[in-house]
């Protein structure tokens, strides 16, 4: 096929085109075949079916993703506790090496002095 003749056919089937839009009662004066009538009704359902269907799986996404920003939000909280826990265990680590687990020489004449004190006023009542 030329193109002039391309170009021919496709002015021929625009008009086509236009003279059913403005006469859309040739249409439905044509008998149809029995498969082809239900179509457009098939299509409608289907259409349907498929938008219900994108919508529930636009419902399971937004719940997913608001289940998600929880569980990151509770992860973060055990994560924030965890360091805590190793802060904890760095400063135990840092004092057991500071000595032998007691206090250290230049702590020692203040914590006898807290503990004299401490006996001496043992439920209140000074003793000595």
């Amino acid at each position: 096929m030329d193109r002039l003749t391309a170009l021919v056919a496709l002015a021929h089937v625009k008009l086509r085109a236009e003279y059913i839009q403005r006469h859309p009662e040739i249409l439905e004066s044509l008998p149809m075949v029995p498969k082809f009538a239900g179509l457009s009704q098939a299509l409608g359902l289907m259409r349907h079916e498929l938008e219900t269907q994108a919508q529930d799986l636009m419902n399971d996404i937004t719940s997913t993703t608001a289940e998600a920003k929880d569980a990151f939000g509770q992860a973060r909280q055990e994560v924030g506790k965890a360091k805590a826990a190793v802060a904890d265990v760095k400063a135990f680590v840092a004092d057991l090496k500071g000595g032998n687990g007691g206090p250290t020489s230049s702590d020692s004449s203040d914590s006898s002095d807290q503990s004299q004190v401490e006996r001496l006023t043992t439920n209140g009542v000074s003793v000595g």
